[in-house]
């Protein structure tokens, strides 16, 4: 009698874990690959073409949330959640304009609907070519106060002469 029963309990355990394996299969959620950006340095209000490769089943729509940034102000303007197409395969990509003259990075991230529920991925953050050379890298005064000596060394050479 009591091992009917245990055995009674064991199969309806096991019914009742397949029932539920059936109705709600367990799905890995799907990954994102490397985040491609055209050009590697995009100057600001340029175009830019973001793409990457996305793997997994049940991919029902698929975002990227771009913020506008100039980390010199400690300011980012409002993101824009813009939707990436698919391609070809697994590949999804999306052409956009950059907004502000001001800004000196652009953060992203992937952010996509599978099997009714939104992922966000890692956000990634790419340094915009503003056109201006660090100080570090210019010649400044100092090429004049080269050029004055000089100068005045030719003067002075003459006049010994």
């Amino acid at each position: 009698m009591k091992n009917r029963f245990i055995r009674s309990i064991i199969l309806n355990f096991l019914c009742i874990f397949l029932l539920l394996s059936i109705v709600n299969p367990i799905q890995a959620d799907p990954t994102v690959g490397e985040i491609k950006v055209t050009p590697a340095n995009p100057a600001p209000k340029s175009e830019v073409t973001i793409s990457t490769d996305i793997s997994g089943e049940s991919v029902s729509k698929v975002c990227l949330v771009v913020n506008e940034c100039n980390k010199a102000l400690g300011v980012c303007y409002k993101g824009r959640n813009i939707t990436m197409s698919k391609i070809s395969g697994n590949t999804y990509e999306k052409t956009f304009s950059l907004e502000y003259e001001d800004v000196t990075s652009i953060t992203y991230y992937i952010n996509l609907e599978s099997n009714g529920k939104w992922i966000d991925y890692a956000e990634h953050t790419t340094k915009l070519s503003t056109g201006s050379v660090s100080s570090n890298e210019s010649p400044g005064f100092e090429i004049i106060f080269v050029l004055i000596a000089i100068i005045c060394f030719l003067i002075y050479s003459k006049k010994l002469k």
